[in-house]
């Protein structure tokens, strides 16, 4: 199936407002409370405090692109686009995690100073601002594909 860009665009900048705003509204709060008890799990687990490990929140406003990108991306069924959305969540979580196990390390382990911290900041915030474009182009690949290509 072929897709206009500019029709893409428009989708999914009339499609990010809405998510967007619930995002500010109640899902930034949620998932942050959602991470921090799961981040409390699992350092209980392995018999840890917890209390250091940070809470990128600022690094958490990329699930609202991701699952943007995956609604408006035609071609993929609706069963398959749930799966897809819910395993990028699991996807963005853990990257979520390694993000602060990244900070955590710097900072109270290595406890580097803050021009290397500073340093290290600025590529995982490229890095976590384009994961969601990175992830959307791996799962919905084919969908993409066929776009460019025909079969």
């Amino acid at each position: 199936m072929k897709e206009n860009l500019l029709k893409f665009l428009v989708k999914f900048l009339l499609a990010s407002l809405p998510l967007f705003t619930f995002w500010f509204w109640l899902g930034a709060d949620w998932y942050s409370v959602f991470y921090e008890k799961l981040v409390f799990v699992l350092f209980k687990v392995f018999q840890k405090d917890s209390s250091n490990f940070p809470v990128p929140t600022s690094f958490f406003n990329n699930l609202v692109p991701f699952t943007v990108l995956m609604i408006i991306t035609p071609g993929i069924h609706y069963i398959r686009k749930i799966y897809l959305i819910l395993f990028g969540y699991l996807i963005i979580l853990a990257e979520h995690l390694t993000v602060a196990l990244i900070f955590y390390l710097l900072d109270f382990v290595f406890k580097v100073g803050e021009q290397t911290f500073s340093l290290i900041l600025t590529p995982l915030s490229i890095l976590s601002g384009t994961f969601p474009f990175l992830l959307w182009l791996i799962l919905a690949s084919e969908e993409i594909k066929s776009w460019f290509w025909k079969k």
